[in-house]
């Protein structure tokens, strides 16, 4: 498991290093001891284990020498298998805390909420692009998008139109990033499972399956589905009452309905 793989690598980090395996692995256990975890609890472990994943992955990029011995070449799979595992844990963690989010009210217990409510939510969803940005899905725009989410965060006051529609904009653009890397699994998966799988052999609803069950297993799947509600709950708690809007003249014209010159008063209306 993911525990054994840390404690057989961490033997070859530094004293700093290691610090930041065992304080996950620490936060780990204290979550497996509890029965039902809190969300702020599941994402406290995903962030230790963030730490861990970007620690291997930094290793990893160092490449090993050509004439490197069996010794190295059996170290650097294990710090594979690692990094690995560590994503397919970032996935447990993200569907545990959507879960537990579920649990307390999902995305309408935020109607009237604190803005510390919001902060299992948007840390989840920043701790899970910051784990596709590790999986190399363009990891500029995950960087973009993650600044944003924090950014959003620190202001708080969801309430206010305008913080309500910086929020809503970063949730369209981050679902605009997932549904692209979702169809370039679409459409780079199939053939490679259709002409693997039938020359060794494997069943037809295998092979037809296989996409899909790479997708809902993917990290994508949960940071696509943690938005989702939240999402609606900032569309409908925009306010919609009429907002003053400045009318700047350049030839001098004023229009006839306006009883004050240089102001419109405009009805915004927010479909929903």
């Amino acid at each position: 498991g993911l525990t054994d793989l840390l404690n057989a690598v961490k033997g070859a980090m530094s004293s700093e290093d290691r610090q930041v395996i065992d304080f996950f692995l620490g936060q780990k256990a204290a979550l497996d001891s509890k029965q039902n975890p809190s969300p702020e609890d599941l994402v406290a472990t995903c962030h230790a284990l963030t730490s861990v994943r970007a620690l291997i992955m930094a290793g990893l990029n160092s490449g090993l020498r050509n004439d490197a011995p069996d010794a190295a070449l059996a170290m650097r799979q294990r710090w594979r298998l690692a990094e690995v595992k560590a994503e397919d844990y970032a996935f447990v963690l993200l569907s545990r805390l959507d879960n537990a989010l579920e649990q307390q009210g999902g995305g309408g217990a935020l109607l009237n909420a604190h803005d510390l409510a919001w902060a299992p939510v948007l840390g989840g969803l920043v701790l899970g692009l910051r784990h596709l940005g590790l999986g190399g899905l363009a990891p500029a725009e995950a960087m973009a998008i993650e600044a944003e989410l924090t950014s959003w965060q620190k202001e708080g006051n969801f309430r206010e139109r305008d913080n309500a529609l910086r929020l809503k904009a970063t949730l369209e653009r981050m679902q605009r990033f997932t549904e692209s890397y979702l169809e370039l699994l679409l459409k780079l998966l199939p053939p490679v499972a259709e002409s693997l799988g039938q020359a060794l052999g494997v069943a037809p609803y295998a092979i037809q399956t296989f996409t899909e069950a790479e997708i809902r297993a993917n990290v994508v799947f949960q940071v696509r589905r943690l938005p989702g509600e939240t999402w609606l709950i900032v569309i409908f708690t925009l306010p919609v009452e009429p907002a003053p809007a400045r009318y700047h003249s350049t030839d001098g014209h004023v229009p006839s309905c306006c009883s004050d010159p240089g102001l419109i008063t405009c009805a915004r209306q927010f479909r929903r």
